[in-house]
């Protein structure tokens, strides 16, 4: 039996990143750099939304205007509003409701994958002027990601116009010690 709370809680810096990398995401985390969309990829059981925690967490959440837009909040960091969406609500779609956090003026977003193009077009418009956007992929490499997203935005020029880094990781597993 797995703990999934202590699972989906681990520090940046423990994700297995080499220094190099680290330096060049470090930016992500400055005030005055704080924009963009950071596309964070792997495949199906490799750690994504445990990565995907880490990546908001090192984000100062009581000095920094943090949001989620989750289809299923399975971990809560504090300081952070965790939305949770409802798709039985035929009222409002997943757009709509990115379209709203954006309009809260966020410094920092976490979504769920995104299927449509609605919701692509409303993540990317910001551009550069808009928050730090993470976006979670089921992706094997890092050129399927890429290639998806261009095909979920539509139109190449858009899609990597905001593009600030592209993660994708493979999950290690280890024997227990015990």
């Amino acid at each position: 039996e797995f703990d999934r709370k202590k699972r989906l809680n681990r520090p940046f810096d423990d994700l297995g990143m080499l220094p190099s990398q680290m330096d060049l995401l470090a930016s992500l985390t400055e005030a005055h750099d704080r924009h963009g969309i950071v596309l964070i990829g792997a495949p199906d059981g490799h750690g994504l939304r445990t990565s995907m925690y880490s990546f908001i967490g090192r984000h100062d959440a009581y000095t920094s205007n943090i949001k989620t837009l989750e289809r299923e909040v399975e971990f809560e960091i504090d300081g952070v509003d965790h939305v949770q969406w409802d798709p039985t609500n035929p009222d409002v779609d997943y757009a709509t409701n990115i379209q709203s956090i954006l309009r809260r003026d966020p410094d920092v977003i976490m979504t769920s994958y995104i299927k449509d193009r609605e919701t692509a077009e409303a993540v990317t418009d910001p551009g550069m002027q808009g928050p730090l956007i993470y976006v979670p992929q089921r992706q094997p490499t890092t050129a399927e990601q890429i290639r998806g997203w261009v095909k979920v935005v539509g139109d190449l020029k858009r899609a990597t116009k905001a593009l600030r880094a592209v993660v994708n990781q493979r999950l290690l597993r280890t024997l227990c010690p015990n």
